[in-house]
């Protein structure tokens, strides 16, 4: 999110995706269904969406007719499948095609959100230390999913086979599109997967003058929200060791919002370190970490309306008789 007024950035493959990744992860949605149903060996999903990717359709309720696309998102945490409220629909305002940056700019149907200080358009330094973010997987003994944002500390490694910078480590494949800040909480990057490579790792960046220009043409200005601000003021006293002067400005971001609950943690912690310190303690702690929930996130789906029937065509050389299955 880099505007409170719902602004965010994120990979155009996510949001806009081609006929070919629809398929194939419709592809794999059946191929899962059929691993569920113990119809086929988990060991072989890969080898069978291989098999039947050449002569596959996906199409809308009707063979021949277009898919109908939806685009939902929740701030995390995220629950799947959800269509109704937390979840909020969304637009793609502004695009950079795959080759030209791979950004897209997403307005939700929803304002006065926790926004992210989009840092200065610089290349990161070779062996400088980041953070990512994104969401990963958090499956429930009841069978349910969620999405819960994962972090790590990793390093810039230089350029990547796909000539982009990369990091050494990454958060899990659904981490697409996640935020990647510097040690003051800024955002110097998205996620993005390195093709280079067979395994597609989620470790190149695309960095902050792909996201400026992005934000250029879809005439947005980046910017913090007035919770925001007051937040890290807060964070500022409190990291100062100044927690008396942290539990007042914590309160003042309660006032604005009473759900912030970064804020409400924090004014905890500033209060036992007051109680058992005084004021006059340095705070050691490193800012990274405790920015987390200003980076946040939010999971951005790819949802699809009208969209039921994957047709599974035989290939030419056999009798030519179609089979249908449904996803």
């Amino acid at each position: 999110m880099v505007n409170p007024d719902g602004y965010v950035v994120t990979n155009t493959v996510c949001v806009r995706p081609s006929k070919e990744v629809l398929l194939v992860n419709a592809l794999y949605r059946h191929g899962r269904a059929l691993v569920e149903k113990n119809e086929l060996a988990a060991k072989d999903l890969d080898a069978y969406v291989g098999r039947i990717g050449d002569t596959a359709v996906f199409t809308g309720r009707s063979r021949g007719s277009a898919p109908t696309r939806r685009l939902l998102a929740q701030v995390a945490p995220a629950t799947a499948d959800i269509t109704s409220a937390p979840a909020v629909s969304a637009a793609v305002t502004a695009v950079l095609s795959p080759v030209d940056g791979n950004a897209a700019l997403v307005k939700l149907q929803r304002a006065g959100l926790p926004a992210i200080e989009v840092g200065p358009a610089a290349d990161p330094a070779s062996e400088s230390s980041l953070l990512i973010l994104g969401f990963g997987r958090d499956e429930a003994s009841d069978g349910s999913v969620r999405y819960v944002v994962r972090h790590r500390a990793v390093e810039v490694l230089g350029r990547t086979g796909t000539n982009r910078f990369g990091v050494d480590g990454e958060v899990g494949p659904d981490s697409r599109g996640g935020p990647v800040v510097d040690k003051s909480g800024r955002l110097v990057a998205i996620l993005d997967t390195d093709t280079s490579d067979p395994n597609e790792p989620v470790r190149d960046l695309i960095t902050t003058a792909t996201i400026n220009r992005l934000l250029d043409e879809g005439k947005v200005e980046p910017r913090l929200g007035v919770v925001d601000e007051a937040f890290r003021a807060a964070l500022a006293d409190y990291f100062a060791g100044r927690y008396s002067q942290a539990v007042g400005a914590f309160d003042a971001v309660l006032r604005q919002d009473s759900a912030h609950t970064a804020a409400r943690l924090y004014r905890a912690r500033a209060q036992e370190r007051l109680g058992r310190d005084g004021d006059a303690v340095e705070n050691s702690a490193d800012w990274l970490l405790y920015l987390l929930s200003a980076a946040g996130g939010v999971l951005i789906i790819a949802g699809t309306t009208q969209v039921r029937r994957l047709y599974l065509h035989t290939s030419v050389s056999t009798s030519g008789d179609g089979r249908r299955a449904e996803t």
